[in-house]
């Protein structure tokens, strides 16, 4: 419904409006004698398909307040500090995509953001309790709709979702449940083409593959040395032999280099059976302390990349 061109009409002498040409967007700029508002009277503008969409403008206790409905219910309202004028005063009030702006003498009073069902409808604006009637001397009002060769409707909610009423229960002839589960019109037009565009693909940096990793002498080993990933995660693996603690036992390629320094308990195979290692950004890996004369198993530490 956005960038919808609105046309203004000329003046009309009534004090309510009922619309004969379907609309999306609209705007009035109306005179009203503060005379012809009292106290508690509810203006009320209709602002789309649904029977309950629709905003209210109600004088409270002399000052505006402005109200949001949908087939939900209220879901905006706005008690402003702005009294009504006494006299004559311009009042305007508009909606354009699913907002809506209200203005008096000029000053915006309060800005709106509402529910409301898609299509064309026409709008009408009068006394909440007798629409035939309203507050208004005469007005100017501008019709929003799309213009031939520049904008086409393709869908509405009620293609997307169903026929809306006050149950979510399933909508004939092509299903959806008239709020948020969709059609097969709208699986088909607006599911579909998504997920045929999507890339649904997981980058992962898992490798299964246990990837080698040489030793530094004179360190010693009996088994292969070597690393995997799964996702974030590296996990070592293989038995080596350092001879003196702040030794290198190795240096891991760079695919496999943590992003921070990191130390790592390894279990020894003799007592006190664990070591203290560090795993450098270099890639290094080097026992820190704890030394033993037996062998380390590499396959007990894990470390973050």
């Amino acid at each position: 419904m956005s960038h919808i061109p609105l046309y203004a009409g000329n003046l009309i002498t009534a004090s309510k409006f009922a619309g004969i040409n379907p609309v999306i967007d609209w705007g009035i700029l109306a005179t009203i004698n503060r005379i012809n508002w009292p106290v508690g009277k509810v203006l009320s503008c209709k602002t789309g398909v649904d029977a309950e969409d629709n905003v209210f403008v109600v004088n409270e206790a002399g000052y505006f307040k402005i109200l949001g409905f949908s087939d939900d219910g209220a879901t905006v309202s706005i008690t402003t500090t702005v009294a009504l004028p006494t006299g004559n005063f311009e009042f305007g009030i508009g909606v354009v995509d699913n907002t809506v702006l209200l203005v008096v003498d000029r000053m915006t009073v309060a800005v709106l953001r509402i529910v409301r069902q898609g299509g064309s409808y026409l709008p009408i604006l009068g006394w909440q309790t007798d629409l035939s009637n309203g507050p208004f001397t005469s007005f100017y009002f501008s019709e929003g709709y799309p213009a031939e060769g520049r904008y086409k409707k393709s869908l509405t909610d009620e293609n997307v979702f169903g026929k809306p009423d006050n149950t979510a229960a399933r909508r004939g002839p092509y299903g959806g449940n008239g709020i948020n589960h969709y059609s097969s019109m709208g699986v088909e037009l607006l599911v579909r083409p998504s997920f045929e565009v999507a890339d649904l693909t997981i980058e992962t940096k898992s490798k299964l593959v246990l990837t080698p990793i040489s030793i530094t002498a004179p360190v010693t080993t009996s088994t292969l040395v070597g690393a995997r990933t799964d996702g974030n995660i590296v996990y070592l693996a293989g038995l080596v032999q350092p001879t003196a603690n702040a030794q290198t036992i190795c240096t891991l390629p760079v695919e496999l280099r943590p992003s921070i320094d990191q130390r790592k308990v390894c279990v020894s195979l003799v007592a006190p059976y664990s070591v203290l290692v560090k795993i450098f950004t270099t890639g290094v890996i080097q026992l820190e302390a704890g030394w033993t004369s037996n062998q380390l198993d590499l396959s007990s530490i894990s470390y973050n990349l």
